[in-house]
C-alpha cells in the first residue's frame, strides 16, 4: 500500500487517510495482502473514475463488511437461490423484519425459517460476491485506508 496520506472531507469533518493509491499501481490483491499481513483494522475506501464509492471494512486484516454503490446480491435472493427458503418464507421474513426493525437474517432466524449455520454460510457467500464485485473496479480507481 502506498505510504502517502491525504485528507477527505465528510460530514464529521476532515478524515486523514493512512495510505492512498490507485489500483493501477497497487492491484486489489496486493492491497488485501498488505491489510492481512499487517492485521489492520479500518476501512479501505475506493472511488472509481465515475466518483462512485465502495468500501471494505476490515478487522485485524479480515474483511467483515463490504459496501458497494449498487446492490450485488440481496440476502433474500441468495437464500432462495441456494434453496434455503421459498418466496413465502422470504415475504414473511421481510414483513417481520420491517415490523420489528431488524435485519432480514435476524427475522428469518426468529421465525425459524432458516438454520443459523445456513444463514452464516449464505452471508459468507454474499460477502464473497461483494468482494468479487469490488475486484472488478477499473485500474484508475483510487483508494485510501482509514484506521
Amino acid at each position: 500500500m502506498a505510504a502517502r496520506t491525504t485528507e477527505t472531507v465528510s460530514a464529521a469533518g476532515p478524515a486523514r487517510a493512512d495510505a492512498t493509491g490507485s489500483l493501477a499501481a497497487t492491484p486489489l490483491s496486493d492491497v488485501l495482502v498488505s491489510v492481512l499481513d499487517r492485521r489492520l483494522t479500518g476501512s479501505v475506501v475506493f472511488q472509481d473514475p465515475d466518483a462512485r464509492k465502495s468500501a471494505l471494512t476490515v478487522a485485524e486484516g479480515v474483511i467483515i463488511k463490504v459496501r458497494t454503490p449498487e446492490p450485488v446480491v440481496r440476502l433474500g435472493d441468495l437464500l432462495q437461490e441456494v434453496g434455503a427458503i421459498d418466496a413465502t418464507a422470504l415475504e414473511r421474513g421481510l414483513r417481520h423484519a420491517k415490523q420489528a426493525g431488524i435485519a432480514l437474517g435476524q427475522a428469518l432466524l426468529r421465525l425459524e425459517a432458516v438454520a443459523p449455520e445456513v444463514l452464516d454460510a449464505v452471508l459468507a457467500e454474499q460477502l464473497a460476491r461483494r468482494v468479487l464485485w469490488v475486484s472488478g473496479l477499473p485500474p484508475e480507481t483510487r483508494y485510501g485506508f482509514y484506521s
